[in-house]
């Protein structure tokens, strides 16, 4: 052997050269016939030779029949074998075309009506491997060696469409039935025998034969085995995202360190899992001659088994019979020669890392954090660390010095999940924050004199605190007045009881709920000072009151003690106070000063119910799992009358939200903006006509006033570069704008219905129309006001008032405005009075007017 490290490439190599022979013979067999049905002897006998390019499934009990009514018929693409480890290997088999019937290998009846095409069908199996060797002559010094690839046990691990397109599946479970017997077949015809790579060494010797380092992840279309019901392998990775510390290294002494990333686990079989460990980077030291490299971005898969614990339900992940699955190195000189080194290194000791980190043991009763319905005994149990992570993290200092130790850090806030992997307990599960401070890097003083300090990386230290729940009485008198002021600025029905809430920190609480998790070994004594150093600085910010000191009043309606209740979270602390509405569901009160008592009167009703009020806005990823709607001043709504202005600033969009004294605040990615109002007043024009404004407005970047007021429930997504907005209604996507480069606006709607007629405005606001009868044209008329050209419909004010319209973004005026359009375009036509009417826009950017008379 002229190689003499890992020989699977070369293997693979020559394994895939013999199958690539094999099926081009197959190929030039069943193009030689007239037809591939298998109704002449000689394509019967022919079978075995086409095996690897063509294969028709025949039940014994039904003869010969042709292709056309044989349940599984496939033409398959070039087969590939690709090494896992000594004794294991991929298959890889595309269908090129084919048929499945999804009855037939069930049900064995003669109807076909579930006859399913395929096309472009990847199927990958884990095979086992075993080897034999025979001699030609006794006296041979080298002996011939085979490999037999076993079809029977072989493992279906991906079923997929190379186009992305999604399988049914009944036509998963009918292709799993048939490649089975495809397998079956393969193997009767002794396919699935090949020579081995040859060598001339010692007869003793043996090449090593390893993975052959690609990746892939094993992705389906649908579930080929469906793991423990009971135990959700997305919660797996959930809470290996939750919990697995950053860069955690692991090295072998003057060869090379691993900083390795977060595990990943997918879904094999019943009681196995495709665990992948991922490797951040890989550093090589000691290469010599001033030699290093990284590597990046290295993947090493294993089937593992998963048991349950014996004295509990937890899940472990069993290494212990595990074997890999595949491997993925970046193609470079120094991959080839010290692969194999990182591969073992990592075989042995990913046990061991996981038993370091306390993660070789799945809780099942761990759950992702979900905010829980908000009922007035629960209040507290919704995640206010979502709010506290946004307006704090930035407060807390990124560097910390005291008494010789100095730290570069960052801190975050969450709420602590279900099922807790540490030592950390407290009373009230339901009311704590988990404080998490990542330790990018620190020093540490010397111990003495002659001794130098030390420095350690990437250390997570997490302290648990907890949430104190007071009534409005018991706060003091101070704190009492800023809640009252607030509540007499903001919106809330003065008929409520109102409950606070507190951060409390207790040092003693805090030292007994102290977690430290390190990718290295930490002395005791690094460990005390840790300890000192991390508890004084969350300590010392909390007590300054940088943004974490805040009240939640509940608003309980007496009419209604187990509603819905909104859950808001007071900043105090800060220039101007923010009142942050968090999961608003039902709200049982109304704006004062917004609308007149009457109105007040109108919208309760007769029965005393409150009209629903909320509103939402989702300003960052962080805190997408609830809706917010922010007020700032506690004065000034964003619907109705705040003026809404976005800014290019580089690669960022800001929003800014500014009310009529002047004070304003950005916001980093507006991503989502949704209202509700009950009013007798709106109507679904007032929707459409404000977002056509909300365009208009981006386009030219001016202030727009929302003022739109509606029945239904309306939202309004917005892409990350403004390019797409989507608007729904009650939860049904009604219409999609579209922004092209050169400013010009699409609207698309789908509809059912069948119109008439159409009006059409284009980007200049140039109208015209198109109809069925061509006889009825109204009068037209142009006009030139400023840049805008518009067409006068003889529809009296319309252009002025369109043009003032669309200069000061007044919403109730263009909605008039269109309306005038639509009914005397749709007179003009030949509406009736019972008609129903409709406008939108179309692709070309054009504002179509539409009627149509309803069916009878």
């Amino acid at each position: 052997m002229c190689f003499e490290g890992n020989s699977a490439p070369l293997s693979d190599r020559y394994l895939n050269a013999q199958l690539s022979a094999l099926w081009q013979n197959a190929v030039d067999c069943y193009k030689q016939d007239n037809s591939p049905v298998l109704d002449p002897p000689a394509n019967e006998n022919s079978k075995y030779t086409r095996a690897l390019a063509q294969f028709h499934y025949v039940p014994q009990s039904e003869g010969n029949p042709g292709d056309a009514t044989v349940p599984f018929y496939a033409e398959f693409d070039q087969p590939k074998v690709e090494y896992i480890c000594e004794n294991a290997a991929l298959l890889f088999l595309v269908i090129k075309q084919g048929h499945v019937d999804l009855d037939k290998h069930t049900t064995w009846m003669s109807d076909f009506g579930r006859k399913k095409s395929i096309q472009d069908v990847q199927a990958v199996f884990w095979v086992e491997i075993s080897r034999r060797s025979f001699k030609l002559e006794d006296s041979d010094p080298q002996p011939f060696k085979a490999v037999v690839l076993n079809m029977k046990s072989a493992k279906l691990l991906t079923l997929k469409r190379d186009n992305k397109e999604l399988l049914g599946l009944d036509t998963g479970e009918a292709l799993k039935f048939y490649l089975k017997e495809y397998l079956g077949f393969l193997e009767s015809t002794n396919n699935n025998v090949l020579f081995d790579l040859p060598h001339f060494g010692a007869a003793s010797y043996k090449p090593k034969t390893d993975c052959a380092t690609s990746r892939h992840r094993p992705t389906r279309d649908y579930p080929v085995e469906h793991y423990p019901s009971d135990a959700n392998v997305s919660h797996i990775n959930q809470w290996f995202t939750l919990y697995w510390p950053k860069d955690t290294t692991r090295s072998q002494r003057n060869r090379f360190d691993i900083i390795f990333g977060t595990p990943q686990v997918d879904p094999l079989y019943k009681d196995e899992v495709i665990f992948t460990v991922n490797m951040s980077s890989i550093s090589f030291v000691g290469l010599g001659h001033g030699e290093h490299a990284v590597i990046k971005d290295c993947e090493i898969s294993f089937i593992v088994r998963v048991t349950e614990k014996q004295d509990s339900d937890d899940l472990v992940f069993d290494f212990g019979t595990s074997h890999r699955y595949t491997t993925y190195f970046p193609s470079s000189e120094t991959h080839q020669r010290y692969v194999q080194d990182v591969i073992n290194f990592v075989s042995g000791n990913i046990c061991t890392l996981l038993e370091d980190l306390s993660m070789n043991v799945f809780p099942r009763d761990f759950e992702p954090e979900t905010p829980p319905r908000p009922e007035f005994d629960e209040v507290i149990a919704l995640p206010p660390s979502i709010m506290i992570s946004y307006f704090s993290e930035s407060r807390f200092p990124t560097s910390w010095e005291r008494d010789g130790f100095s730290a570069i850090l960052s801190i975050s806030f969450q709420s602590p999940p279900p099922a807790r992997q540490s030592s950390i307990t407290h009373a009230q599960d339901d009311a704590a924050v988990i404080v998490a401070i990542n330790i990018r890097t620190c020093s540490f003083p010397p111990r003495d004199r002659d001794t130098i300090g030390t420095k350690l990386d990437n250390v997570k230290i997490i302290v648990e605190l907890s949430l104190e729940v007071k009534d409005h009485e018991d706060l003091p008198d101070n704190e009492q007045r800023f809640s009252d002021r607030l509540y007499q600025e903001s919106f809330l029905d003065t008929r409520t009881e109102r409950r606070h809430l507190r951060l409390r920190f207790d040092r003693l609480e805090a030292e007994k709920s102290y977690k430290l998790v390190s990718a290295t070994s930490i002395s005791d004594e690094e460990k005390d000072v840790l300890r000192k150093c991390m508890l004084e600085y969350v300590e010392t910010h909390l007590r300054e009151g940088r943004g974490i000191w805040y009240t939640i009043p509940i608003s309980i309606p007496r009419d209604n003690p187990n509603g819905y209740l909104p859950e808001q979270l007071y900043f105090s602390g800060m220039d101007a106070p923010i009142i942050v509405v968090i999961g608003i569901r039902r709200y049982y009160g109304v704006p004062p000063g917004r609308l007149s008592p009457q109105d007040i009167e109108r919208l309760m009703g007769p029965s005393g119910d409150r009209s629903r009020f909320s509103g939402s806005i989702c300003l960052s990823s962080k805190i997408l799992l609830q809706p917010l709607w922010a007020y700032i001043n506690a004065s000034t709504t964003l619907i109705p009358s705040t003026l809404v202005t976005l800014e290019d600033k580089g690669q960022m969009e800001f929003v800014t939200w500014k009310d009529r004294s002047g004070t304003s605040m950005e916001m980093t990615n507006f991503k989502h903006l949704d209202w509700e109002y009950d009013s007798s007043l709106s109507s679904n024009e007032h929707l459409k006509t404000a977002v056509l404004l909300y365009l208009f407005k981006q386009r030219d970047k001016q202030q727009l006033s929302l003022t739109s007021i509606t029945n239904n429930r309306f939202e309004v997504f917005t892409s990350e570069d403004y390019s797409q907005l989507n608007v729904r209604c009650n939860g049904k996507s009604i219409v999609e704008f579209h922004i092209t480069r050169n400013k010009s606006i699409s609207w698309s709607e789908k509809s059912s219905a069948r119109w008439s007629t159409s009006v059409s405005i284009g980007p200049d606001l140039e109208l015209s129309q198109t109809e069925r009868n061509s006889s009825i044209v109204p009068e037209r008329r142009t006009k030139q006001i400023g840049s805008v050209e518009l067409v006068d419909f003889n529809v009296f004010g319309t252009h002025s008032k369109l043009v003032e319209a669309f200069t000061k973004f007044q919403v109730e005026e263009v909605q008039q405005s269109l309306r005038h359009i639509v009914d005397h375009t749709c007179k003009a036509a030949g509406a009736k009075e019972s008609d129903q009417r409709k406008f939108s826009f179309d692709s070309q950017h054009n504002l179509i007017v539409q009627f149509y008379s309803p069916a009878r």
